[in-house]
């Protein structure tokens, strides 16, 4: 996978979630289905926190933050409406497209060495836990889809 493949891969999931969180306030996001299923809100949270791990990766800041990551984590407590802790859907997506720029801007600067390179103890290369990430990312902009239907929009985006 090369930097310019990473680059449309988030700017194409970046689309998506745009398209699927258009016309939705924050009320709308925090709607739980009848299934056992985190809400809009915190899929899209959780992806935010998938974000600082590649700002992370690429040695930038994050800009979710650790302490408001906790709450969109694997496992975390799920969101249960308005009154539940979460971070607003507007500014999950105000991170999201910040987020974009600073990765699209760093990938860009990337060669193939820097995506060679190992990263940590894993073992992985950064290319390697770039494409992971970029990869999970994807997974769940794929549940957005559904989850936008719990706001009875009745509609289909993509």
């Amino acid at each position: 996978m090369t930097p310019d493949d990473l680059v449309k891969t988030f700017e194409a999931n970046q689309w998506v979630i745009g398209a699927q969180t258009r016309g939705l306030g924050d009320d709308d996001s925090v709607l739980q289905a009848a299934f056992p299923t985190n809400c809009l809100n915190w899929v899209v949270g959780h992806i935010a926190a998938n974000r600082d791990e590649v700002l992370r990766a690429l040695d930038l800041e994050p800009l979710l933050g650790r302490a408001r990551t906790v709450l969109y984590a694997r496992e975390s407590e799920p969101i249960h409406g308005p009154e539940s802790p979460h971070v607003p859907l507007e500014e999950l997506l105000a991170l999201l497209a910040r987020s974009l720029t600073a990765i699209v801007s760093a990938l860009r600067a990337l060669d193939a060495a820097a995506l060679a390179a190992p990263v940590g103890e894993s073992g992985r290369t950064l290319g390697e836990w770039l494409r992971f990430l970029a990869w999970h990312e994807t997974y769940h902009c794929g549940q957005t889809d559904v989850l936008r239907q719990l706001a009875g929009t009745d509609d289909k985006v993509i």
